[in-house]
């Protein structure tokens, strides 16, 4: 079965997601970073943490649902071959800021979900991306892992600060990979 998806928005208009993830538009589209971004990047503090941190030209961005995303089952994603299905195309609608994409069932791995599509029954989609970093909103802790993460990313992600700040992670850089849930 064919099920079209609206996977994801950027954030520069629909805002951050309930898991505190803001996807610039530059970043969905795999563009060039813009010039604050690539300040960014070249600043000491960054490359005191990443020194051989290099712009993943081409290998970035929602084209990645194509090249390396699958739909698998309870964010099992680990292995394509336990995949239930694939990403057929991805597109950015540019008049909506989002990616939608055409994702493909089998019907034969994965009966209950395609049952539920045909029947017309929520079926919970997540999505997912694999990050270089994650750097915080409020104070630009660029981190690898959630080891590295700082007080506001463990703390208080999605909250807002009392000086109107909300508290979220830019991620830049992704390649993504696309789950039932």
């Amino acid at each position: 079965v064919y099920v079209l998806l609206n996977a994801l928005g950027a954030y520069e208009y629909w805002g951050v997601n309930r898991n505190g993830d803001a996807f610039p538009e530059w970043s969905l589209k795999g563009s060039p970073p813009p010039k604050d971004v690539a300040d960014f990047l070249n600043s000491d503090s960054f490359k005191s943490k990443f020194p051989n941190f290099v712009v993943p030209t081409g290998r970035y961005g929602y084209k990645t649902f194509e090249t390396d995303a699958h739909v698998y089952l309870l964010h099992a994603n680990k292995d394509p071959l336990t995949a239930i299905g694939d990403v057929i195309a991805a597109a950015y609608n540019e008049h909506m800021h989002r990616v939608e994409l055409i994702v493909f069932i089998y019907e034969a791995r994965s009966k209950d979900t395609v049952t539920a599509i045909r029947n017309q029954l929520p079926v919970p989609w997540s999505m997912g991306a694999k990050l270089p970093f994650d750097i915080c909103s409020v104070c630009c802790n660029p981190a690898k892992n959630r080891g590295a993460y700082c007080q506001h990313l463990l703390t208080s992600l999605n909250e807002i600060l009392p000086d109107g700040r909300k508290v979220f992670s830019y991620n830049w850089f992704p390649r993504f990979f696309l789950g039932a849930v």
